[in-house]
């Protein structure tokens, strides 16, 4: 039986703001300012999920063999991710398909593995925090995807169930989470996560301008 969507549930980095992009780039100059290079395999373990897998501040110093030199590391990436931030707007199609979604009556949510005050800070940034009818995010509340806890309690804040519930993601740690929640997720990967295999997701786009909210609805209803 198909069950009717009441509800999208979003990732936010490299989602619904390209942060991926810009986070890469920032560490790649700050390890190029030590003489150093970061591969990319190596920050792909960071992408949908906590710096657990890999934290990049302490891989450029334990290859500068200074371990002294972590917050200084940290504060110049952290300076050089708000200059490239400062002046970024939301992923393509993404405003539009939040606009869509209130005017059909659907319920919204972000589920991110991120902190409070990051995806938030950023949500007030772009004036579009209203679009929302809730924020779920990792911390120190909930683990990081690909455990699919930020998904669970996105759709128990809003009252649906994964039947309900289409997720949309850009990495495989985020369609992993969503999968494990029991939800439908669609894949939309960016610049830096487009070279990843997908293929646990339900459906992949090259972005949301490929197909309307609507037609979208349409084609997960009747499938």
């Amino acid at each position: 039986m198909t069950h009717k969507i009441k509800a999208l549930v979003f990732d936010f980095d490299g989602l619904i703001l390209d942060t991926e992009s810009p986070d890469l780039i920032a560490w790649q100059d700050v390890y190029r300012f030590y003489g150093y290079e970061l591969p990319l395999e190596r920050y792909l373990l960071t992408v949908g999920t906590d710096q657990c897998a890999f934290k990049p501040g302490a891989h450029l110093c334990g290859l500068a063999g200074n371990s002294s030199l972590i917050d200084e590391v940290c504060e110049k990436q952290k300076k050089l991710l708000g200059e490239y931030l400062s002046s970024s707007d939301l992923m393509p199609g993404v405003r539009n398909y939040l606009e869509t979604a209130k005017l059909m009556g659907l319920k919204t949510s972000i589920a991110s593995s991120s902190n409070d005050k990051w995806v938030c800070g950023n949500l007030s940034r772009l004036q579009c925090t209203h679009l929302f009818d809730t924020v779920v995010t990792a911390g120190n509340k909930y683990p990081p995807k690909p455990d699919p806890s930020v998904y669970s309690i996105a759709m128990e804040r809003l009252g649906v169930d994964p039947q309900e519930t289409i997720a949309f993601e850009d990495s495989v740690n985020g369609v992993r989470a969503a999968m494990q929640a029991g939800i439908l997720c669609v894949a939309v990967p960016n610049s830096v996560t487009v070279k990843m295999d997908f293929s646990e997701s339900n459906l992949q786009l090259v972005s949301l301008l490929s197909i309307s909210l609507q037609d979208l609805i349409k084609f997960v209803e009747s499938n």
